[in-house]
């Protein structure tokens, strides 16, 4: 009971030494100084449901005459979303801003977006709240939705067109969900019903939509149909809405805020500059070298000669983890290939000196001056499997 660092949960019954273990302030055995020094430190998980939250509808009437794990069943609570907070935001402080303004003014929502000044900080009560505020603190909780882009390379439709994409995760019953979180009070609107919006900027040069579906409870993707004229790099980030944009609108009164995010650089490719490469690959029978095969698929419309190309081999602990988090076990000389326009090549090698681990998980890729998002495949232990190309 209390705090249990396995399942970083919170538990009745509580206390003091609860709230301690629960965040590692041990200097005060003051209630309230224990939550103000945690979140000066960064130490109580914002995306948690439950957590002291600043809430001016307590009873004045009797303590708890039953301890239940279901927190509306308990008598002194006014309300069962009594966690959102009296401002609805479930103790996050979230700008709200009725204009745009300018890039380049102080204070204004882009340009304070623009330049990362609007986190979601968690916000101490200031008022009395209970101990028992803290039954069910989740310290895993996450974000309800990514805000990064996985993928910072993005490439034009032959017809123009270009998607940013964004999902919704599949958070625990003691996470905060998009439709948790309120604007405008306890009974405002929901983050949910709100538009997931991109502003992609350069300099002063600002382009601001948004997606035409409300966030709900499954991915958002913005769409812009006619980007010819941005590609480039970009800055982009993404904002909420209470309305949907499109890429010529005029901007008018709204309700316009950060997603607790910041600007990320990405690189908008002209239609027609594809060239995807892949290499796919597997071991010997003996486990002691590993035969590539390198292909390069080219959507160009003219030759290209690719520089420096080096197949990459990663090992990782988890078949789970991101290659790249691993460790580099070899790479190859570096070569050059011409791509003809419209064209697939293909070359093929070998990988020596390795020894093949049952630990560990192998990957494959491979680059060109760092041109290209490297593509990674798994290695495989039966050549036969492998696909045809």
């Amino acid at each position: 009971m209390g705090w249990n660092a396995t399942t970083k949960r919170v538990t009745a019954p509580v206390s003091i030494r609860t709230f301690q273990r629960a965040f590692g302030i041990f200097s005060t055995k003051v209630l309230h100084r224990i939550v103000k020094l945690a979140a000066a430190a960064g130490l109580i998980n914002k995306w948690a449901k439950y957590k002291p939250v600043e809430y001016s509808g307590w009873s004045t009437v009797g303590e708890l005459n039953t301890l239940s794990s279901n927190h509306a069943s308990w008598n002194w609570r006014q309300s069962s979303d009594w966690w959102r907070g009296d401002s609805g935001t479930c103790g996050l402080n979230i700008q709200v801003f009725e204009n745009f303004g300018a890039i380049d003014t102080q204070g204004s929502f882009l340009y304070k977006l623009t330049h990362g000044e609007l986190p979601w900080d968690y916000v101490p009560p200031t008022q009395k709240f209970r101990m028992f505020d803290l039954i069910h603190y989740y310290a895993d909780a996450i974000k309800p939705m990514g805000d990064t882009l996985e993928v910072t390379d993005f490439w034009l439709s032959t017809q123009g067109q270009l998607e940013f994409s964004f999902d919704v995760q599949t958070v625990d019953t003691d996470n905060l969900t998009l439709g948790d979180i309120r604007i405008g009070g306890r009974t405002g609107t929901p983050l949910s019903q709100f538009y997931l919006g991109m502003v992609l900027f350069q300099g002063t040069r600002v382009w601001i939509l948004t997606s035409t579906s409300q966030l709900g409870s499954q991915s958002a993707t913005i769409t812009i149909q006619d980007a010819s004229s941005l590609a480039g790099q970009w800055y982009a980030v993404p904002f909420l809405s209470n309305k949907v944009i499109a890429i010529n609108d005029q901007l008018t009164t709204g309700k316009y805020m950060s997603f607790d995010s910041l600007p990320q650089l990405v690189t908008i490719h002209a239609a027609g500059t594809i060239i995807d490469i892949w290499v796919f690959a597997s071991w010997n029978a003996a486990g002691t070298a590993i035969e590539w095969e390198l292909v390069m698929d080219s959507d160009l419309t003219a030759d290209r000669t690719l520089t420096n190309v080096i197949v990459y081999l990663y090992s990782t602990a988890d078949p789970d983890d991101d290659p790249e988090t691993g460790s580099l076990v070899a790479q190859t000389t570096p070569i050059s290939v011409t791509v003809p326009a419209k064209s697939r090549v293909s070359r093929t090698g070998t990988i020596s000196g390795v020894t093949k681990s049952s630990a560990l998980t192998y990957w494959i890729g491979a680059d060109t001056d760092g041109d290209f998002a490297i593509n990674y495949n798994q290695v495989e232990d039966d050549a036969s499997i492998l696909p045809s190309t």
